[in-house]
């Protein structure tokens, strides 16, 4: 019954393979397959420091001079005889001119000429002794190295060999390194600058690159080319003497149409499983990725053309002209493409800018932050987000609205009932001298900003602790806000001329002795219940708790997986929720850092933000994607019951009674009763003129059209089993988000429709 059919789509091939324009696209494929096999890697050791590897240049120096007076063994020593007689000259010149100096930074000629000669020490093979280093706590990777047997490292390895035990030698000041660096290569050649990428990472970066290269040829160039050289093949099928022919057989119309249509895929189905087969064999024998699912994107490519190919083909049927063919799939390139530009363009402007992410519990008044470090108090008469925080002046409103810079903080300080932030950007110019200033705004003045005091040096972090006081984290340490910034800074004046009088200090400093190094991916998160600090940086853990004359210590150490990695903390009673970048949650018991439960609940979606009830029972994980999880730590278990918004939430967050506060479309929140699980109340602020097109115009529209610019998203979800787009060092920073089965149903209705018009017209037109 099917005979004729399958016939008609065996000649629809034959047709492809005899096709000279396919046979060109085969050429060029293979060119390009060549061009990208010439690519390669290789894994090289790091070795030579640099000055970004080095948290405190004075402190080394400081340490090494130090190191000049010692009696006994120790790395520090060890280091310091290693040095030439200049150098270490130089260095206790310098040290004598520091000393007595509040940031201790000393010359950039110094250092430079300080570092030239630790990197010269990193090349001698009579750095390691075991006597020195017996007791210091070398790295797995380092001891490897030392039972090989110095002799038998070659120079390269006793290189990365002293450079691990340099980072030893001085824990919290130099940056701890990743095993492997990955040059890339071209024939063998190396490009100039080698990448810091883990084996997982180096997976990630190739199945992006392969995604980017199939979206442009295959996805645009083939897909193009494919709707040229197939369009005459239906106006060609019903024309009068070559459907004569095709009906002197008993065969359907429809089913004649539907065979010409798929043997018309032939085409990109041939070029696409050609370039794809071939990626997919570079990919393994260059990179080691061996990703079966990277086949799969032969039907989904095909699937894409499949949506051009039906206007194409309805178009054949009525008017029989292969150019009005391909002007009307053109056409309706042209209104997918503004349909979606429209959309993402309101999404930019309008909706993603002012997203809220983030929640401050001000007493009675809910403060929300969106993604431009924008605030806004919601106010309950009007039901709607009145903006604050803004400078009466507007000279300083930049450095709140910048979208390039970071906000630390904003906290809120119960005591004085006030906002206090630092900013990133004016942190930056401390290299220059300028230290970064502590904002405040007051509920008495309308939260309206001032600059008050400097921060201390390099601040990174800043929270609120058991009690409710305000602890920031910098590179010396902990400290606490214990005054009015505000007063400390305006000194009291008598005819306009300042009064030398102390005010007393506004920031207390904590201690440790022991600064954890910052540098790096870090993260931090201060217990609610009990003001200890868990620190996460260059792959280690770091708790620190208050001693019992109310400074801060550290009490526990731990390496915390790869130097690269990224995660984010959440910490309350006697858990720690971690949360690491590639979807995993995992909790650990906070005294014995035993790991209790692990889940991986959205596959390899990135998390964004994590919250801790207090207590200890209750996390609440916001993902890259808009979902959010709930884990339940003394269940052990994970849920998403109950929470509204699934898919849009931007952000979510526990307060002090509790409740969960979480905010989707846009900046509606919701607050969430835990126990049971139900809603308690809903700020929901009316929406604007533009977002409620958006909303119920343009938002239902692009989801009845066909998508098919987003199937390569569906493919990219096939490789990495993530459903956002973009990368960024800071795992808070918003991705592109979407749906990755959503364009093939939109896709596959739209190909339906067109086919089953074809074919109704096919059956009711005389021939």
């Amino acid at each position: 019954m099917f005979r004729p059919y399958f016939a008609i789509i065996k000649d629809s091939f034959r047709e492809a393979i005899a096709s000279r324009v396919l046979w060109i696209l085969l050429a060029l494929t293979t060119c390009l397959l060549v061009g990208i096999a010439s690519l390669g890697y290789r894994e090289i050791l790091l070795a030579r420091l640099t000055k970004g590897d080095i948290a405190d240049f004075g402190l080394i120096i400081e340490r090494l001079a130090a190191a000049d007076d010692e009696l006994d063994v120790s790395p520090a020593r060890r280091i310091w005889t290693q040095l030439e007689d200049e150098t270490r000259q130089l260095i206790l010149l310098s040290e004598k001119q520091l000393r007595g100096e509040a940031e201790g930074r000393p010359d950039s000629s110094v250092a430079r000429n300080v570092l030239d000669a630790l990197n010269d020490v990193m090349q001698r093979r009579e750095m390691y002794d075991k006597v020195t280093w017996q007791l210091s706590p070398l790295s797995e990777e380092a001891r490897q190295f030392i039972e090989r047997g110095i002799r038998q490292l070659s120079d390269q390895e006793v290189e990365r060999l002293n450079r691990l035990l340099f980072e030893a030698a001085f824990p919290q000041i130099v940056r701890k390194s990743p095993e492997n660096l990955v040059q890339f290569t071209v024939l063998g050649w190396n490009f100039p600058q080698p990448f810091e990428l883990h084996r997982d990472h180096l997976r990630e970066r190739v199945e992006h690159a392969l995604s980017i290269i199939m979206q442009i040829f295959i996805g645009i160039v083939f897909v193009f080319v494919g709707i040229l050289v197939t369009a005459p093949i239906v106006p060609q099928t019903f024309s009068s003497g070559s459907l004569s022919l095709l009906l002197s057989k008993p065969i359907s119309r429809s089913l004649l149409f539907l065979a010409k249509f798929i043997g018309g895929c032939a085409f990109i189905l041939l070029v696409a499983g050609y370039m794809i087969s071939g990626l997919w064999i570079i990919a393994g024998l260059r990179f080691g990725v061996w990703e079966s699912r990277l086949l799969l994107c032969v039907p989904i490519f095909t699937f894409l053309f499949a949506v051009y190919y039906s206007v194409s083909a309805l178009a054949g049927v009525i008017w029989k002209n292969a150019v009005v063919s391909v002007v009307l799939t053109v056409l309706l390139w042209a209104w997918l493409w503004s349909v979606g530009f429209t959309k993402v363009t309101i999404q930019a402007v309008y909706i993603k800018p002012f997203r809220i992410v983030d929640l401050i519990e001000a007493q009675d008044t809910l403060i929300g932050i969106n993604d431009r470090n924008v605030l806004y108090a919601w106010d309950d008469s009007k039901q709607e987000w009145v903006p604050i925080f803004r400078f009466a002046d507007g000279q300083h409103d930049s450095l709140l609205l910048n979208s390039g810079s970071r906000m630390i903080g904003p906290v809120y300080d119960v005591d004085r009932d006030q906002l206090l932030a630092l900013f990133a950007s004016m942190g930056a110019t401390e290299s220059i001298g300028i230290p970064a200033r502590f904002v405040v705004g007051r509920r008495a003045d309308g939260w309206r900003p001032q600059l008050t005091l400097a921060a201390p040096t390099e601040t990174r972090f800043l929270r609120c602790g058991a009690d409710n006081e305000v602890l920031l984290l910098a590179r010396n340490g902990v400290y606490r806000v214990d005054g009015d910034l505000i007063e400390a800074a305006e000194k009291p004046r008598l005819f306009g001329v300042e009064l030398p009088i102390e005010t007393g200090e506004p920031i207390i400093h904590l201690g440790p002795e022991v600064v954890p190094n910052l540098m790096g991916q870090a993260d931090i998160d201060v217990n609610r219940d009990n003001s200890d600090i868990a620190i996460y940086s260059n792959g280690t853990l770091t708790i620190m708790r208050l001693d019992a004359v109310g400074r801060y210590a550290v009490t526990q150490t731990h390496q915390f997986g790869e130097i690269a990695e990224r995660l984010l903390l959440a910490a309350s009673g006697g858990t720690l929720l971690v949360c690491r970048e590639d979807g995993r949650l995992q909790l650990f018991e906070s005294e014995t850092m035993e790991k209790s439960h692990e889940f991986r609940p959205e596959e390899r979606n990135q998390p964004r933000f994590a919250s801790a009830a207090p207590g200890g029972r209750w996390f609440a994980v916001v993902y890259q994607h808009g979902r959010i999880v709930l884990v339940d730590a003394e269940k052990g278990i994970t849920t998403r019951r109950s929470v509204a918004g699934q898919g849009d939430v931007s952000g979510a967050k526990f307060f002090s009674n509790g409740d969960l506060f979480v905010v989707d479309r846009t900046n509606r929140v919701t607050q969430y009763d835990m126990e049971p699980l139900r809603r308690v109340k809903r700020y929901t602020p009316r929406l604007e003129m533009i977002e409620q097109v958006y909303r119920y115009v343009i938002t239902p529209l692009y989801w009845m059209l066909p998508k098919p610019a987003e199937l390569n998203n569906t493919m990219l979800y096939l490789l990495t089993e993530k459903q956002t787009l973009g990368q960024s060092k800071n795992m808070s920073a918003a991705q592109e988000q979407f749906n990755p089965w959503a364009p093939v149903w939109s896709s596959l209705g739209f190909i339906v429709a067109i086919l089953t018009a074809a074919c109704v017209y096919i059956e009711r037109s005389e021939f």
